[in-house]
């Protein structure tokens, strides 16, 4: 578990502590016969990691007879967290004191851009063939990497609160509240590591098509700006951006 989702696990462990609070108000509540009845309800959309989206990348490349192959380039790659909460509460207090009803909602947006520069080292599985399969795995090359990572990305949250209170008359009085608050997040420049298999083959003299499907290894340190929310300026999280990523595209031999 990311420390991203420690972030949206606040939600659900503030609003227990809130229902606690309320359980606890209200049992002392019916004991002196004040609370005729009450209902709570609570729901989460916590996310279990980072979604990644599209990226691109671009670099160059050189190949030997035998097709021990060595690239360096540029990569760029997105991430998105978001997560929700929600809690509704009643309170009936009776025909002398009326009824209480609040609802709140919370949603968090994390999108990020991500950036490396790489180099990769690539060995074929198989240096000769004898059989259209060995030929086949002749393209295919075991590859492994690294590269420096960096970023930044902003961070949405917003809130909503509605009250109302309704009288013995039956009269309502309601009241609103929403806020919205926009946080950078800068990503600390940190090595990262790729290890997976590579495919390419030539469609003609100068034209080639590949694919690679490798794991990333990568932790960076996010920097949260806190400067409009609280005295501190900054909040750093350490996030695992770890994950499986396909690589897909047209190569040109000059």
């Amino acid at each position: 578990m990311t420390e991203f989702m420690d972030y949206f696990e606040e939600f659900e462990v503030g609003f227990q502590g809130y229902f606690e609070l309320i359980e606890a108000f209200i049992e002392l509540d019916y004991e002196l016969g004040e609370i005729e009845d009450y209902d709570f309800a609570d729901s989460y959309d916590i996310p279990e990691g980072p979604v990644g989206s599209l990226g691109f990348y671009g670099g160059l490349a050189a190949e030997n007879e035998q097709g021990i192959r060595a690239a360096t380039g540029f990569e760029r790659f997105y991430i998105n967290f978001s997560g929700s909460a929600d809690y509704d509460v009643w309170v009936d207090l009776g025909e002398d004191q009326g009824e209480i009803e609040e609802e709140v909602e919370i949603s968090q947006e994390i999108d990020m851009t991500v950036n490396s520069i790489q180099a990769e080292f690539g060995i074929p599985l198989l240096l000769e063939a004898e059989s259209d399969l060995e030929g086949l795995l002749q393209h295919m090359r075991f590859t492994a990497g690294g590269g420096y990572y960096w970023g930044s990305g902003e961070m949405h949250t917003a809130g909503n609160r509605e009250t109302q209170i309704t009288d013995p008359e039956g009269e309502t009085e309601k009241e609103s509240v929403e806020e919205e608050e926009e946080q950078d997040i800068e990503a600390d420049g940190n090595f990262g590591f790729n290890a997976g298999l590579g495919f390419s083959a030539p469609v003609d003299q100068n034209l080639t098509v590949f694919a690679d499907v490798m794991y990333r290894y990568l932790e960076l340190d996010m920097e949260i700006d806190e400067a409009a929310i609280s005295e501190n300026e900054t909040e750093v999280l350490q996030e695992d951006m770890s994950g499986w990523k396909f690589t897909a595209g047209l190569g040109y031999q000059f």
